[in-house]
C-alpha cells in the first residue's frame, strides 16, 4: 500500500518540543508508524468502555440539547485495549469505526498527527496525564462538526501518545491550533502533516481492529 506522502508544515507550531515557538515539523513518519498497532500487538479486548466525556462535551457545546444524536454519533468510538507481549507494555487506542460527517463539497485530505513522547513503557505518570488531559481540551475546538477538522484517533502507550486529526484547511488548523493555545506552558509536542485523502493512516488501523474483533 502507498504510503501517504507528508506534507511542508503549515506555519509555526506554537509549543514545540525543541523551540517551544516558530518551530516546524521535521520527522518524517511511515504509514506503519512505531505508535501502537493493533496487527503487529494483541488486541485485548474492544467495546466502548469509557464514556468518552471529552466528545459529549465537544458535542454538547455545540449542540446543545440534542442527546440522541450524541449518543448516536458515540457509537461510532471505540476503546481498544493493546498488549505487547515481546516488549510487555500495553497501550490504548480511542478511535473513531466510522468516518464523522463531513460538509459538503469539503475534502478532508490533510492528516494532522500530533505527537507527545514521555517516560515509560506504559502510560504517562499523573501528572503527564493531567498535562496531556489539558491539551487536549484546549483543543476541543479542532473537532466537533466545526466544518474543517475532525479529530479520529487518540493513542496512549509504549512511551508516546498520539492524536490523529483529518482537516480541509491545514493553514486555518495550524492558525486555530495556536490560538487555542495561546497563553499555555510550552508543550512537548511534534506535528506531522500528511497528504492523506484515502485516510489511509486511519483506515489502517480500523481494519487492523475489526479483523481482530470481528
Amino acid at each position: 500500500m502507498k504510503r501517504p506522502r507528508r506534507c511542508q508544515a503549515a506555519g509555526p507550531v506554537a509549543k514545540s518540543l525543541d523551540t517551544h515557538k516558530n518551530a516546524r515539523s521535521d520527522t518524517c513518519l511511515l504509514a506503519t508508524r512505531s505508535q501502537p498497532h493493533a496487527r503487529e500487538h494483541g488486541i485485548m479486548h474492544s467495546n466502548q468502555g469509557d464514556p468518552m466525556n471529552w466528545f459529549k462535551r465537544i458535542r454538547r457545546a455545540k449542540e446543545p440539547g440534542d442527546k440522541d444524536a450524541i449518543e448516536a454519533e458515540l457509537r461510532d468510538w471505540r476503546i481498544v485495549a493493546i498488549e505487547n507481549r515481546e516488549r510487555q507494555s500495553r497501550a490504548t487506542i480511542r478511535l473513531r469505526v466510522r468516518k464523522p460527517p463531513i460538509p459538503d463539497e469539503r475534502v478532508f485530505s490533510c492528516a494532522v498527527e500530533i505527537s507527545w513522547p514521555y517516560d515509560g513503557i506504559d502510560y504517562p505518570d499523573s501528572d503527564v496525564n493531567q498535562q496531556q488531559l489539558a491539551f487536549e481540551a484546549a483543543l476541543d475546538d479542532l473537532s466537533g462538526m466545526n466544518g474543517f477538522s475532525e479529530l479520529v484517533q487518540v493513542s496512549t502507550g509504549m512511551g508516546k501518545k498520539e492524536w490523529l486529526y483529518y482537516t480541509s484547511d491545514r493553514e486555518r488548523f495550524m492558525r486555530d491550533f495556536n490560538a487555542l493555545l495561546d497563553g499555555h506552558d510550552p508543550y512537548p509536542i511534534q506535528l506531522t502533516f500528511y497528504e492523506d485523502p484515502t485516510w489511509q493512516l486511519w483506515s489502517q488501523v480500523v481494519e487492523a481492529v475489526q479483523s481482530k474483533t470481528s
